[in-house]
Formats: C-alpha cells, structure tokens, sequence
C-alpha cells in the first residue's frame, strides 16, 4: 500500500497528504502542530500525555493542560483523517499511558531515507565500491535541507536529534570526501571537507581530508597551510596538539613534494586518544564586562588595545573566543593569530594568519593602500596578486626603510579592513611573539583611538620577564594612553561548582567542586585536563544532550580520582628536573606531606633548621612551584604540581617517605587522621589500623558519618590484607563502629550484619565485654527492624511480635515506606525506581500500579531501556490482575517492541506473557494463547522456571475457559511440578485449585476433589493477592460442583472481599461459572416471589451480582462486559437453564458498546 503521509523534518517542516502538501492556513493551530513534530521525533516509542503536557502546556493547571491536548489532538486527526470517525484514527494511535504514531498506511519521513542512503553508502565504502557509494551519500546529502526542525531552535524535545543529524551529516560529509579522493576527484572531496569544517573546525580527520585533496591536486604549500589552521584550531579550541595521524601525513607532505600516488583502501575513522572538552563559559563576569564595553567603543569608531595576562592555562585563549563570537554577533570582521614557540623567529606570522582568512572579501574592492606598498606584502601574502592583479612588480628598498614599508602596509590593510567594517584582531600568545609582529601592534595601538579597531592580545605571565620585548611594548602602550591590562585570576571554588553544574545538571556538586579547586588551584587547564581524564577513565559519561554523569558506582571513585593527565604531568616534570638537587629533595618532602605543610613538620622530616629551608622556600616561590601562607607554612602553587612531584618519586621511597612523614606527625601529636594516611601508604600499611579507627571515632562524634565510614572501610581493607598484624580486639571494635555508623545513617539491614560480624568476632577472641556489648547492639536493631524502621517505639515492636497475624510482612511493607521516603529524601531517581517497583512484589495492588507509573516515568527519564523493559513488564503483569486489559495490552506491547530493540528476550518474554493473558481476557483465545506459548518458550529456553511456572498457570486457565480442558489438565501438571522445584506454594495452589475444577468437570471426583483439597490447605501460605483471590475463586466452582454450597458462597464471599480491596477487576468480573445443577442453583440461589419475579436467597449472594459503592450490578455477561444499569432482572425460564437479562452494557473501561443487551446462562 502507498504511504498516504510524507513529512519533511530536515530544515523546514512539511507534511503531505495524499500528495497535498498542508499549507500553513491548514494547520488548526500551533499546538497542533508542534504535537505531529513531537509524535514523529518520538515515532519509535509511546509519548506519554505528562510529556506532552511538560513541553507545550507547562503553565496550565493539569485539567486544563489534559483538556488542551485532548482539543489539539482531536484537531490533528480530523486534518491527517477528515473522513476517519472522532476518535477511530490509524495515524495517531492511543497507547496508554499517552499516543503513538503508527500510521498503518505507512510514513514517509525524511530522516529515515537520509539515514538509509548514509547507511547504504557505508556498505558500499566498506566493499570498497567507491563510486556507489559517492551515489548513496550524494543522496543523503540531497535530503539535507537544513538542521532537524530548524524552525524549533529552542525546542528541548527536537534538541538530542537535532544533534544527533547533524553530528551524522559532517560524518556524511567526511565519508563523500574520503570516496571521492579514492576517486581522485580531488575538487570535489575538498569542497565537502570544507563544508564539514564550516560546521565545525575542530573536525580534524576533515583537515587531513583538505590536506590529502590539496596534496594530491598539486598544491602542496595549501596543503601545508591547512595543516597549520589545524594546529591553531585544535590548540585554541581544545588546547591540544593535532593526533599522530596528522603529523605523519604532514611530514609526508614535507619530504614529498609531489603528491604520492593514492592508496588502494582508505584506512577507517580514528578516535581521538583524548576526548574533546569545552568548558562552560563561567567566572569571566568582570573581565566580560570589561571586554564588552570596550568593543562597544570600538564598534562606535574608538578602537583600543587590551592585553590579557595570566599563567598557563588560565583561561585566556578561552577569552579570546568569546570575544570573537560576540564580535561576529556584532557584525565586527573578526581576524585572528596565534603565535607558536617554534615560529619566533618567523616575521608577522600571526598577523599573516589573521589577514590570510580574509583576504577573499577584498575581490573587486579597491587597494586599501598604495599598490607600491601592497606589493611589498607578496611576500608575506602570495595571494594579493590574485585579488589584485595590477600590482606593480616588487622591488626591495634598503633594510629599514622596507621594515618601516612592510609594516605600513601591514597595518593599513589590517586598517583597511577596519574602514570597510568594524574589526576586532585578536592574538593568542604574544609571549612568542616576533619583534616585528609586537612592532606593528604597537604602530596598531597608537592609532586605534580614531579606529573602528579593536586589538585584543594574550600573554603568558610567567613567561614575560622585565628583559622581555613584550614588556616594552606594554610600557610603550600605557605611556600613550592606549593599553588596558586585565589579569585574569584563577576560578573560585564557586565557579567550578557552576562548571560541574552546567555539564551534569545536579545542583549537588560541592564536594567534588571542592575538591577540584583544591587540587587544580582553580586553574581551568589543569581542571579540564582532570575532567578529561574522568572520561578516559570511565569515571563519567556523556549523554545526547552533553551532560555528564557519573556512571554507577563511580562516584566514590570520582572523589578518589587523583592521576594527573600525561600532558600536564609532563609539563611540570620538566621544570622539577631542572631544579638543583637540594631544591628538589625539599620537594619531594613537601609533596608527600601534602599539598600544604608547616616548616616545623618539614625541618623534623628533613633534620634541617627551620631557618634554611624558608630560604629555600622563598627561592622556589619566586619560581612558580610554591606560594607562602598567612601561618608559618607553605603550599605548592597547583595540587598539580605537587602530584607530578609525587609521582616522580620511585615506589619504595614514596612509601619509606611516608612510614617517616607518619612518624614525624604522630611525635608532633597530629590528627589521627593524618597519621593513619600516611602508615596506610608506607611499608608498614598495618600502623595506620589504630589511628584509622580513632579517626573514624573521632568523626562519628561530630556526626560525619561519610568519612568515619570510609575510615573503617580503609582499615577493614589493611585488617583483611594483614590478618597477622591485628591489634587484640580490633575486629570487633571495628564492626562495632561500623554498625553504630550503618545504625545512624538508617541502614538497619547492614546494621544487622555488623552485629553478628561483631558478635561472631567477640567469640572468637574471647572477650566477654565486647560479646555483652554486640549481643545488646544485636538485640536491639533486630528489635527495631520489626518494628518497621528507627522510629518505630519499642511497645510498637512488641506488639508486632507477639499481637499481630502477620509481623514480618507488616514489618517488611514498614521498611518499604519508609525506603521510600529516604529515596524521594534523598534524590537519587535509580534507587527510587528500584523502591517503586518493589511494591509489584509484596502484594499492596492499589498502590503497585501509582508505584510502577511512576518507576515508569523515572526509568524513561534515566534513559535505561532494559530497566524499562523490566518495569513494562510489571505494569502489564499488574493491569492484567486488575482486570484492566486493554491498558496492559499497551504496556505488554510497548516492552515487547523494545526488548527486541535491546536483545532482551527473557524480559520481553514476559511482557509477552502479560500480552498473551489480556488478549484472551478480551475473548481473542487463539492470539493469546499463541502468546503465551512463545513466551514460554522462550522461558524455557532461558531456563528460567519461576516464570515458566506462571505462562503455563495462565496458559491453563485460558484453556479450561475455553473448554480445552484435557490440554488445560496438561498445562497445569507442569505447573505444580514446577512450583515444587522453585518451592513457590502460590502457584502450586493456584494451579490444583484450577485443576480440581477441571477435573470434577470431566467426571473425576476422586482427582479433583484431592486436588480442590490441597489448594485449600495450601491456602493459608499464600499471601499474594490475585493468586490468593484466584484460588478463591476456583475453590467456590469446584465445591459447587461437588454440591458444598455453603463453602461455595465461603469461599465467594472471601474472593469477593479480596477484590474489592486489592482493586482485583478481573477477579471480582469471574463471579461463579457454574456447570450443570441448575435446579439446585435455582433453589439455592433464586426464589420465585410472584409470577415471573424473583428475588435472592441469600444477601451475600447480592453482593456479588450488585456493586454497592457504585450503585450497579456486577454479574459477568464476558470477561469485558458488565452490568451498568441498575434495573431489576428480567429472567427467561429455559429447560435446565436460567437466563438473566439485563438491558444497556458497558466494558470496565467505561466505553459503550453497540450491544443492545445482553445476557448470562446459569
């Protein structure tokens, strides 16, 4: 069948039906609109209403928020479906717990034959078939109008795949180059790569893409140049070096002159080594400030000159960026240099760089300066003659006066630029830079007060002495009023906790953020760099949308985190190896005291007089490498530094270093603490087991209960590697600590194992204070884990012990609220899906479906599918135990669909149970029971009987109600074995209760009356309400036909009142299916009042045909249908049959149906 539907996401939205293209006067309205946008973004997946409530209707109250979506999607539907009755749409499915777009006709989205054609190019380039691949990429490439839903910028649902095409698209562009190079089609694969460049400059297997075209077209000295913007967009933006792979084609073009002939293959994509990392723009805003105004000025014709100064990593190249965005946003030309440590000897090599991008605007503009004077720029800038072919030949003049020529015309083009449109020339590292190129910014400076200019430069402070051409340039500047200075100062501890906001999203990162700034001293670099190496490490993730997070079980581990990034090590490295010896010695010392240290502690480490070594503290200060504080200490100016000084040392000297750095602290009476950290790293790790626990004492008294954990965690680890070195009693004063911290921090369960721990400890070492003492902490947390949690009261506990039917499980649905509310307290959405989702298991119905929604929506928003598989599958499971069938279909589906998506069989096997189950509920046999055989299965396959069990219990009753009986009798025989091997009581009694049923059907009532006899005194162990309903319920069939009314009703009347207070649908819709003795029934259950009336014998028997909350009868008339209107019965009298009738129908959904009436057999 043709597809009736073509939407257009990529660039501006479209959407065609029939061929007809919907002009935007036939939109009922933007809502209406931005919900197709939404269905077709999510088009693999059910949207939930709260979701589109959340993105379109954020403001309105919920009623109005659910009557507005309902208003727009009615709308959308009549325009996709003019001719579909109100709500019968097969574009726009309803699918609890919200809508999908499943249009049965099929749809044609852009997106998806975009990434086909990509798809089917990459096959094609990995056959090595070039040519068909440049075809399929060329495809794609056609299909790319512009960015996914460009109109929607702002919209955060369209975000994740507006990256995500886009990200895909200069992959794209990169693969059409890379065959078409094969090719040797050198133009075109350059275009491409330079288009993937225009996007993003940082791409840097693009830039060898532009290398190799330039390289194999012939123009090796382009090639070259392009290696060099490479390097200067990698450095400025990234702050890192180009990759190995870079270099060597570099270094082949150098040795090669001309090009080599092109490879058979192409090799793959690389990854880079080190991930990319931006950092948020963040604790700029006084600089910013300063910045902004003083573009302002220039922007109104009063240019001027701003250097920026600060140490290595400080955050200056990163200013510069933002200044040139906000000068391009201004509609400023933007030229920007860098200089280089090994180019300083290379005559206006920043300027060139920064002119050279340009250049192309001036075709057809006339000469911004005499032509004498711009051919003396040929040299510098080849390219001129191109723009200006009347250039007059070149001729040299004497030395100085070609300087003073070159660097007029230098800065009359550069001023030039600034007269066609404002200009702003930014130059990133002037501690490299030439004299010539600090000669014209100083010609630059002193004219830019009547210029449309402004000259913005960066410099490393640490390497600018007084003896430094920079330096006069800046005493120059100030003297002529031209020159503002802005240092820029380290992060406070504020902002990298802003930092680490922007990139996770959590407001909660003050203890990493601290102890970042600690160790980075707030540099940015050294920050970045500790970032990266978190990614490295697989410390953090990064989502779609670029946040990070922790990954589970890390988070510990981040706070532990201390190896330096190779780069930044390398660097420090190289200036600790330049110091003299005794210098060096004194910082090896100082670095494995810490980053800071006293003199006193230093001098007893050392055995040198206090006085010698502030001398030769003072001397390393005015290097760099420590900074003196207000008290009689010092610290190392970076945590860096002093890691890279660490790291240096060899392992047996670091740890003979540390056992003597102990020593030296506890004869000074340091903190336990302290001492125990330095022992833990010596050759004697054991000498810190004492201390250790002191500390974690000493921190429980202040309520840190964080670090006093860790503490015992560091000594159980010391006590497990050195069992021999123990002091008397220490295991069990450490388990006894622990358990006092597990007991505070409200974790009774571990509380409890540090209990016995410590009791079984006691024993061992035979100390009998220490036994009465664990016995008593023993006693008493199991006391308060009956009563439900910590606050519970100990009469309560009592009480629970001894009073009540059923402690344990009261105790335990204590626990489960109370974990919670400490899982809401505590913020952590994982661990509240875990506690949501345990409500499924313990029998509390009601609550379990709210619970499992929820558990839903937070299992959505972690992004984790197999949870969600998981969780579906509960749902369904629940909703089908309820009687809300057509909502567990959904659900059913939903996770089905997605377990395929992830490889999850076994869990999809269970959505497709609850799937198989519901259908059949709804009287379509056959499909389910279809179901419910593939799913067990697929159980079997896995071996995982527990919930084999349960598909064949549900398998055999869809088989005895539809009269299968021999193959329902088969079915359940599996059941009760298998349930005797898992020891799960619930299902083997619910399988015998079905069972017997059949079994006195079929006319054997020796068998099923043994076996109706077993499910009933398995009853009482079983607590799980549908299985306990359920055997109810089968129990009352099964003594009905075995003539026992008054246990028939019994057992009724108690199903009856389990379904109403479990909210068990399903069960309370079964009511009693009776076969054969109808006289009996009748006489039993009906007396004849008068004529054709008749009334009921018996009140219970009322009950269960009449709903009294709702005021509407209940009997069964199928499994989907009930009574609702409450007029009295009118009873046909057939031969052995009585027929109840009853006028007006609708399902449990509340839906109406086209039946007229409808009626049930007794």
């Amino acid at each position: 069948m043709a597809c009736r539907l073509r939407a257009q996401l990529l660039g501006p939205f479209g959407v065609w039906v029939d061929g007809q293209a919907l002009s935007p006067a036939a939109w009922p309205g933007r809502k209406a609109c931005q919900l197709l946008k939404i269905l077709i973004t999510f088009r693999d997946r059910t949207v939930a209403s709260d979701e589109f409530i959340e993105w379109l209707w954020p403001d309105l109250a919920p009623e109005s928020a659910y009557n507005s979506l309902w208003v727009a999607l009615s709308r959308l539907r009549h325009l996709l479906e003019p001719e579909a009755s109100r709500g019968a749409s097969t574009i726009i499915l309803t699918q609890p717990p919200g809508y999908r777009f499943a249009p049965a006709c099929g749809c044609n989205v852009d997106v998806d034959d975009f990434l086909a054609h990509i798809q089917a190019g990459q096959a094609r380039q990995r056959q090595g078939e070039w040519a068909g691949a440049v075809d399929a990429y060329g495809a794609a490439e056609a299909l790319y109008h512009g960015d996914y839903l460009r109109d929607d910028p702002y919209e955060d649902w369209a975000s994740p795949e507006r990256e995500r095409l886009c990200a895909a698209f200069l992959d794209l562009e990169e693969a059409l180059a890379t065959c078409l190079l094969a090719l040797d089609r050198c133009d075109e694969a350059l275009t491409h790569a330079r288009q993937a460049l225009a996007q993003d400059a940082c791409r840097e297997a693009a830039w060898r893409l532009v290398m190799e075209a330039c390289y194999r077209a012939g123009d090796p000295a382009q090639a070259l140049q392009a290696f060099t913007r490479c390097r200067a967009a990698l450095a400025g933006e990234l702050g890192i070096d180009p990759q190995a792979e870079t270099l060597a084609l570099h270094a082949r073009i150098l040795q090669h002159p001309l090009p080599m002939p092109p490879k058979a293959a192409l090799a793959g994509p690389h990854w880079p080594a080190v991930p990319s990392l931006h950092l948020p723009f963040v604790g700029r805003g006084r600089e910013w400030l300063l910045l902004s105004e003083a573009l302002g000025r220039a922007l109104a014709g009063r240019g001027a000159v701003i250097l920026l100064a600060g140490e290595p990593g400080i955050g200056k190249t990163r200013l510069l960026e933002e200044v040139a965005g906000l000068a391009a946003a201004r509609g400023a030309q933007v030229l920007a240099g860098r200089c280089y440590e090994l180019e300083q000897n290379a005559a206006y090599a920043p300027l060139v760089e920064a002119l050279r991008g340009l250049l192309p605007a001036f075709a057809g503009a006339p000469s911004p300066c005499p032509p004498v004077q711009l051919a003396a720029l040929t040299a510098l800038l080849p390219e001129l003659r191109t723009i200006w072919s009347d250039l007059p030949p070149y001729h040299p003049l004497p030395s100085d006066e070609e300087r003073t020529r070159l660097l007029t015309a230098l800065t009359q083009l550069i001023r030039g630029c600034a007269q066609r449109q404002p200009a702003a020339l930014l130059v990133d590292d002037l501690q490299w830079a030439d004299p010539s190129t600090l000669q014209a910014l100083h010609y630059l400076g002193r004219q830019a007060g009547d210029q449309a200019l402004l000259v913005v430069g960066a410099y490393r402070s640490t390497r600018v002495d007084p003896q430094h051409p920079l330096t006069a340039l800046r005493e120059q500047l100030v003297r002529s009023g031209a020159l503002t200075e802005i240092a820029l100062p380290a992060f406070a501890e504020a902002d990298v906790a802003l930092l680490l906001n922007l990139f996770s999203g959590e407001e909660d990162a003050a203890v990493l953020a601290e102890q970042l700034h600690r160790e980075t001293g707030g540099n940015p670099y050294f920050l970045a760099e500790v970032l990266r190496t978190f990614v490295q490490e697989q410390l953090v993730a990064v989502d779609a949308q670029g946040r990070w997070h922790a990954v589970d079980g890390a988070k510990d581990r981040l706070l532990a985190a201390r190896a330096l990034p190779p780069t930044v090590r390398a660097a420090v490295l190289g200036r600790l190896d330049r110091l003299p010896l005794d210098d060096r010695r004194l910082l090896d010392h100082a670095a494995v005291l810490g980053r800071g240290f006293s003199l006193p502690l230093l001098a007893r480490l050392l055995d040198q007089p206090e006085a010698a070594l502030a001398e030769r503290a003072d001397r390393l200060a005015v290097k760099g490498f420590l900074q003196p504080c207000p008290t009689d200490s010092y610290e190392f100016g970076h945590e860096l530094m002093r890691r890279a000084a660490y790291e240096a040392l060899s392992a047996p000297r670091r740890r003979l270093l540390h056992r003597q750095a102990a020593e030296a602290l506890a004869a000074l009476d340091a903190a336990a603490g302290s001492v125990a950290t330095h022992y833990a790293a010596s050759d004697r790790p054991w000498l810190a087991l004492d201390p250790a626990l002191a500390a974690a004492e000493g921190a429980a008294r202040v309520a840190a209960f964080e670090e006093a954990s860790a503490w015992c965690q560091q000594a159980l680890a010391i006590a497990e590697a050195h069992p021999a070195a123990l002091p008397p009693g220490f295991r069990t004063r450490l388990h006894l600590q622990q358990r006092t911290l597990w007991y505070y921090r409200g974790d009774l369960e571990r509380s409890l194992v540090a209990d016995r721990a410590a009791l079984a400890a006691a024993r061992s070492e035979g100390d009998s204070l220490y036994e009465l003492e664990a016995l008593w902490r023993l006693a008493h947390d199991e006391t308060q884990t009956v009563a439900g949690g910590i606050a519970g009261l100990q009469d309560r506990a009592v009480a629970l012990a001894h009073g009540l039917g059923d402690p344990a499980a009261q105790a335990a649905l204590d626990a489960l609220d109370q974990a919670m509310q400490l899982a809401r307290q505590v913020g952590d959405p994982r661990l509240l899906h875990y506690v949501l989702c345990e409500f499924w298991g313990v029998g509390r119905l009601p609550a379990a479906r709210a619970a499992l929604e929820e558990a839903l929506t937070l299992v959505r928003r972690l992004a984790d599918p197999h949870e969600e598989v998981g969780t579906l599958a509960k749902l369904a499971d629940l909703l089908t135990r309820q009687g809300d069938f057509p909502a567990a279909i959904g659900y059913a589906r939903e996770g089905l669909a997605l377990a395929e998506q992830v490889g999850n069989p076994a869990y999809g096997a269970w959505n497709q149970r609850g799937l198989g189950y519901a259908l059949a509920a709804l009287g379509q046999n056959d499909e389910g029971l279809a179901h419910l055989e593939a799913a067990a299965r697929t159980f079997t396959a896995h071996a995982w009987r527990a919930m084999l069990a349960g598909t064949l219990l549900r398998q055999g009753l869809i088989q005895q109600m539809t009269g299968r009986s021999e193959q329902a009798i088969t079915a359940l025989e599996s059941v009760v074995a298998l349930s005797r091997e898992t020891r799960e009581v619930h299902e083997e009694a619910y399988a015998l209760a079905v069972l017997g049923e059949a079994r006195l059907a079929l006319g054997d009532p020796t068998a099923g009356g043994r076996d109706l006899d077993t499910a009933a005194a398995a009853l009482p162990r079983v607590g799980l309400p549908w299985h306990r309903g359920g055997i109810l319920a089968h129990l009352a069939a099964g003594r009905l036909q075995q003539g026992d009314v008054e246990a028939a009703l019994a057992a009724a009347d108690e199903a009856l009142e389990l379904a109403g207070a479990e909210d068990l649908r399903d069960l309370r819709a079964q009511g009693f299916r009776i076969q054969g003795l109808d006289e009996l029934w009748r006489r039993r259950i009906l007396r004849e009042v008068a004529g054709d009336s008749y009334d009921f014998t018996h009140e219970k028997l009322r009950e269960v045909c009449y709903d009294k909350q709702n005021g509407c009868p209940s009997v069964t008339i199928s499994r989907s249908l009930m009574i609702s209107s409450p007029q009295p019965a009118q009873l046909t009298r057939t031969p052995g049959r009585l027929t109840i009738w009853r006028i007006g129908w609708r399902s449990c959904t509340g839906s109406t149906v086209s039946s007229a009436s409808s009626g049930m057999i007794w």
